[in-house]
């Protein structure tokens, strides 16, 4: 009949075999102290050591803080602006401007676009244009070009910016 051995003891045999096949590596498990050790004895996962510049971090950590937090309210008051209800231009005035040569651009805040802006071919009638969609300020390929009328594309700046390219234009 085998004799019963108690978990903890049987575990730590288990281990101790387990190590002397090589399993761990260089690390062993002190029961002692209930820590994995490294070859020297020291444990593997110690204290985290003190941030050498105090807690509010290094200079440029202070800097980027403040410059995040400086975007994201400018962006928040952005966005209230255009909730707020401000004038808009009609539908004819934006075709005035677009008969005129002008880029129309999206106003609408958006998480998706870092920009959206519209123009008329140069040789059409000021209906049919092209879309610049920009993803990312840091896109190396400066964005994409979608072949959209001026109405479909007012119809994207007047909504949901993703949804709609989402939905329509992709």
């Amino acid at each position: 009949m085998a004799v019963r051995v108690p978990k903890a003891e049987w575990l730590a045999q288990r281990l101790a075999a387990e190590q002397a096949r090589g399993l761990y590596g260089t690390k062993h498990y002190d029961w002692a102290t209930g820590q994995w050790l490294n070859a020297n004895n020291t444990p593997t996962k110690g204290p985290k050591p003190p941030n050498p510049f105090g807690r509010e971090g290094s200079l440029s950590q202070q800097i980027s803080r403040d410059a995040n937090q400086t975007i994201n309210d400018k962006r928040t008051e952005e966005k209230r602006k255009l909730i707020s209800g401000q004038k808009r231009l009609t539908r004819d005035e934006i075709k005035t401007a677009v008969k005129a040569g002008k880029k129309i651009y999206a106003d609408a805040a958006s998480d998706c676009f870092y920009s959206l802006s519209w123009r008329a071919d140069p040789d059409g009638d000021g209906t049919e244009g092209t879309a610049h969609a920009e993803f990312n300020k840091r896109n190396p390929n400066g964005g994409y070009d979608y072949d959209v009328d001026l109405d479909t594309f007012l119809d994207w700046a007047s909504d949901s910016l993703g949804e709609f390219f989402n939905a329509e234009i992709r």
